[in-house]
């Protein structure tokens, strides 16, 4: 079973005897607590007890930090619980998957690009259906500046920033703002297969953007530098 709650919709998928289903649902408030339940409705569509569940896969960032906190806790809430290992995956890299940015074109150039507010994406640029560049916080026109026109481009990201992305000769691909979970689901399968799990305890969400929260210096203590 996957989880992908990294941007603004979040996915759950379940791979079982070859086939991959999933259920996608709009992020909000208080869409964390529909994880479960789209989970439970898609063991019940396969007729499996939850029990039956042999590994966790999770898109472990960058994202949003609520978004990976929530997709982390409940994946490796459920890992523990049942006892099985998990995998992390890059979530860019499942959107690429999802869209088909990854496929061995030596002079194909793909980008995908999640919003991060505040005038910046998460960006990773492929080539050769090969990471190139990222995954990084940065500026759309830097990401941007990654890749050549012709070059396709998927994420959340590619639609906010839709004029910067045209104006740089990019071609926006179908379903754009897919999480790539059933993506996920089948790559982690093959992860898990070849014995490449970790246990629940290992997981850490895999931010490129330190918290705007920082830790008040107390009164009276030196500076660090």
């Amino acid at each position: 079973m996957a989880f992908d709650t990294c941007g603004p919709l979040l996915g759950v998928a379940l791979w079982c005897d070859g086939e991959v289903t999933e259920r996608v649902h709009e992020s909000g408030r208080g869409s964390d607590t529909r994880l479960l339940p789209l989970a439970q409705e898609l063991l019940e569509a396969a007729m499996q007890p939850v029990v039956a569940v042999q590994g966790l896969a999770v898109a472990a960032g960058p994202g949003a930090f609520t978004g990976l906190r929530v997709g982390l806790a409940t994946a490796a809430g459920l890992a523990q619980s049942l006892d099985v290992p998990m995998v992390l995956a890059d979530s860019l890299h499942m959107r690429a998957l999802a869209a088909g940015l990854d496929h061995d074109e030596p002079e194909q150039e793909r980008l995908v690009m999640l919003d991060a507010r505040k005038g910046r994406v998460y960006a990773s640029a492929f080539r050769g259906g090969r990471l190139a560049i990222g995954p990084a916080d940065v500026a759309p026109s830097v990401a941007l500046g990654w890749v050549r026109p012709g070059f396709r481009v998927s994420g959340q990201g590619a639609v906010v920033y839709g004029e910067e992305v045209a104006a740089a000769g990019g071609v926006l691909c179908a379903k754009p703002e897919d999480p790539g979970v059933g993506s996920l689901c089948r790559w982690a399968a093959a992860e898990l297969a070849a014995g490449r799990g970790v246990r629940a305890t290992e997981v850490r969400p895999r931010y490129v953007r330190e918290p705007d929260a920082v830790k008040p210096v107390p009164a009276g203590a030196k500076p660090r530098g």
